[in-house]
């Protein structure tokens, strides 16, 4: 897309617009801010840009060397369809501590079709054990 810029520095990251669209979103609405900052400081965070106005997001967590999980992948609801989501997603697979790994996962509810497009597969062998986190009995994830 043109004048799209992706940029893996943090000081470029309009945090509070990424709190905002944490907030709406169907995984992390009960995320607290310190937990999701917290994320970040531990995290490969990418953003992207059109001029000066952040439009995307994804955050990648790997140990660089057997497994990266992508997460986060957000993009301005007056962004979509233009290929950020997909932009986002080739610079996440294309990290120098993504790009070798044997293993790439991530979690969705409604975007394979996005995932898809990378090789992403639907496996039936992940587990998860959940603690709840928060007075309300949400999960901080």
């Amino acid at each position: 897309m043109d004048g799209l810029e992706l940029t893996w520095d943090r000081d470029r990251m309009d945090e509070s617009l990424v709190l905002e669209w944490l907030r709406v979103s169907y995984w992390a609405s009960h995320r607290p801010e310190e937990t999701a900052r917290r994320s970040w400081d531990r995290s490969l965070c990418l953003s992207a840009f059109l001029g000066q106005d952040q439009v995307g997001f994804a955050r990648v967590i790997t140990d660089g060397a057997t497994h990266a999980w992508i997460c986060d992948v957000m993009v301005h609801p007056d962004h979509r369809g233009q290929g950020i989501g997909k932009a986002l997603m080739r610079a996440c697979l294309d990290h120098e501590e993504v790009s070798g790994l044997r293993l790439v996962t991530l979690g969705t509810k409604d975007a394979h079709t996005l995932y898809e497009q990378f090789g992403f597969t639907s496996e039936n062998r992940l587990m998860a054990l959940r603690r709840p986190e928060n007075p309300d009995g949400s999960y901080g994830c």
